[in-house]
């Protein structure tokens, strides 16, 4: 029962929905976005969410999805505009403690050597304490920097990763 990770492409955007509708519906509290916000969104946002500057990482246990976790390229706007970052990274429930965290994170790390990214950051917030002791174990470093988010008013903290 070993998790194997495989990076998606626009063809797989229905597996993406699926698996993205479900971590929200599951863990609220983890995402800047909500189920009601996504469930009616048609194929054209799914596909679009595919680009030259984002890798979509799916998770798999004998051939069920179990977990997605997207790394977004920099941007010169950002806080850490030579980092990519490592966003809407979920497990699902039963497969927590699999390893198919880790090598979500190890996707990501690598996609992000891999186009000349010297670091990883990601927000993670207060209220998501199991979250933030994963990341920490994986590697991420806290960093002074953190902010409101401005839908909800929960604090995040922006982690970092040197690649």
């Amino acid at each position: 029962m070993a998790a194997t990770v495989r990076r998606l492409d626009p063809d797989d955007w229905r597996m993406l929905r699926s698996v993205r509708l479900e971590a929200l519906r599951e863990s609220p509290k983890s995402f800047g976005g909500s189920h009601a916000e996504e469930v009616s969104q048609d194929e054209s946002y799914w596909r679009g969410l595919f680009s030259p500057s984002t890798a979509l990482f799916q998770a798999q246990i004998e051939g069920d999805s179990v977990g997605l976790a997207v790394g977004i390229a920099a941007r010169p706007d950002d806080v850490d505009p030579e980092a990519a970052h490592l966003g809407s990274m979920w497990v699902a429930p039963a497969s927590r403690g699999s390893r198919a965290a880790d090598l979500l994170v190890t996707a990501v790390v690598g996609w992000a050597r891999e186009t000349g990214h010297p670091r990883v950051v990601l927000w993670v917030f207060d209220d998501t304490p199991r979250a933030a002791a994963f990341y920490r174990r994986a590697g991420f470093k806290e960093t002074s920097r953190t902010r409101t988010d401005d839908t909800r008013s929960r604090t995040m903290r922006l982690l970092s990763m040197t690649v």
